[in-house]
């Protein structure tokens, strides 16, 4: 495993004009916390931040300038980058490996359910734990009530120009059409918009980023029956036929489209064989963290991703040390999921198994520490030990996902729902709009280094013991009841 970079470590920063700070750590998010400052520099806000790029302030060079050698080599890497990025095929994983590389830049591109930010969270969560020497960067750029033409974030080109190109992405994933059948029976304007919307869209990305790996997302599953529904009889249908046109065009660009219609679908089937009110989509459009993890985990199924199960076995007379990778910290919401989709436990196996045991039951330590009780049933099969919330493991990839969340959700509210938001719905996005941008994403970079050094396995030491006999509750026999006198009663003299 090599080394991983940590910027944190020698107390660096960037400020809001992508010059470096040497001091104190920069101070933490909340949803909507306090924009942070840099010290010795102007409040890191957009409208401070978008000031700074207007007044063309640009980083020096380093003392002395730039010698002729080092400038021959710098441009002789570059073309060559540039050469490895043009041969590149546009679709990447068709060797069985996983679609995502170490380096890769992922930008989920879509509307509402995208800007929700919880598929690409749980997406990003997967690949720290699993993946934790890799440097992956993933960037949201979902827009509420998006088109294929674009919408309340300005046109397509102009959200393309503002919230993808300047990130340079090498794979893009695009999550339309919820919102461009109209909430209506099919009108073949609108799937005729659909279509040649997202056409020039996906033509466009691959033009302006040569070798970039896209993913299309099908349209998701519409529940015209969950309680908080409109109730637009049939429009789920109409999202069909945007999928259909999605496999489709997949296979005219050799491009990956993965169905996130049918996965809702049939899990929302299977919650109400048990209860006819289940719901994966509460207000028919929007899934919620179950819904969502099951999409995350159909998007990295369609990546082919190495789901190896974490497994330790252990021998009842003696402690084992082991150095696991973490589990996938889903959040507790998504628990239904593991119920009515066979999809994300197919990509968290972790258990710890043990045979030849005598007792019935055992408490399972780590590091010394009781942190669940088993059968000897269960620990024969395997113990799923993403049910122990005692387990370090899981409560450093708890820690992990709370890391991302903050992370996304300062990037959210810098970006297009704060005060001070940088992104408009202007068409022609300034220099100094872009720059911003790109700069506080430069600046979170420090954010997910620390995900990343949060998400580094740790070795833990195992062990088995009897557990105790459960407590029986035996009864007394009945004591002879006395009336119950108050204390006026029990100091009344008795009466003659």
């Amino acid at each position: 495993m090599r080394s991983l970079r940590r910027s944190r470590g020698v107390g660096v920063r960037r400020d809001c004009r992508g010059f470096c700070c040497r001091g104190a750590e920069a101070p933490g998010w909340g949803a909507c916390g306090p924009v942070p400052a840099c010290a010795g520099t102007e409040t890191f806000s957009g409208a401070n931040l978008l000031h700074a790029q207007a007044g063309n302030r640009r980083l020096r060079p380093p003392a002395g300038g730039f010698s002729p050698t080092a400038s021959f080599a710098l441009l002789s890497i570059l073309l060559l980058t540039l050469l490895f990025a043009l041969l590149r095929p546009a679709r990447a994983g068709n060797d069985g490996g996983f679609f995502l590389h170490d380096g890769d830049t992922v930008v989920f591109y879509g509307d509402s359910i995208t800007e929700q930010q919880n598929y690409g969270r749980d997406i990003e969560t997967y690949v720290l734990t699993r993946y934790p020497a890799w440097h992956v960067k993933f960037i949201n750029s979902g827009w509420t009530s998006d088109l294929v033409s674009g919408g309340k974030g300005g046109s397509a080109d102009t959200r393309i120009k503002r919230d993808v190109l300047p990130y340079h992405p090498t794979v893009v994933t695009i999550l339309l059409g919820m919102n461009d059948g109209e909430y209506t029976h099919f009108k073949q304007s609108n799937y005729d918009a659909y279509t040649d919307g997202l056409t020039l869209l996906v033509d466009r990305l691959t033009k302006e980023l040569p070798g970039v790996r896209v993913t299309l997302l099908s349209p998701t599953f519409y529940d015209e029956s969950a309680p908080g529904s409109r109730h637009f009889r049939g429009y789920n249908d109409v999202l069909l036929k945007f999928r259909d046109f999605i496999k489709t065009l997949g296979g005219r660009r050799n491009i990956l489209a993965v169905d996130l219609n049918a996965p809702l679908a049939e899990a929302t089937r299977q919650g109400r064989k048990r209860d006819p009110r289940f719901t994966l989509v509460p207000d028919g459009i929007h899934p919620n963290e179950a819904g969502q993890a099951i999409m995350a985990a159909a998007i990295l199924k369609a990546w082919n991703v190495q789901a190896e199960p974490t497994e330790i076995t252990l021998d009842p007379a003696s402690a084992a040390s082991a150095t696991m990778l973490l589990p996938w910290p889903l959040p507790d919401k998504a628990a239904p999921a593991f119920a009515v989709s066979p999809l994300p436990g197919a990509l968290d196996a972790f258990r710890v198994r043990a045979a030849d045991l005598k007792s019935d039951r055992y408490d399972l330590l780590v590091d010394g520490q009781t942190v669940g009780t088993a059968t000897r049933q269960e620990l024969a099969a395997g113990l799923d030990l993403t049910r122990l919330p005692r387990l370090p493991q899981n409560r450093q990839a708890a820690q992990v996902r709370e890391m991302v969340q903050s992370r996304l959700d300062a990037w959210r509210h810098l970006w297009n729902t704060g005060p001070d938001a940088i992104a408009h719905k202007g068409d022609a996005p300034s220099g100094a709009e872009v720059a911003a941008l790109t700069a506080i994403d430069q600046w979170l970079d420090d954010r997910r280094d620390r995900a990343r050094d949060a998400a580094q396995p740790q070795t833990h030491t195992f062990s088995l013991r009897p557990a105790a006999p459960p407590l029986v509750a035996t009864t007394e026999p009945s004591a002879r009841k006395h009336p119950v006198l108050s204390m006026h009663q029990t100091h009344r003299r008795p009466t003659r």
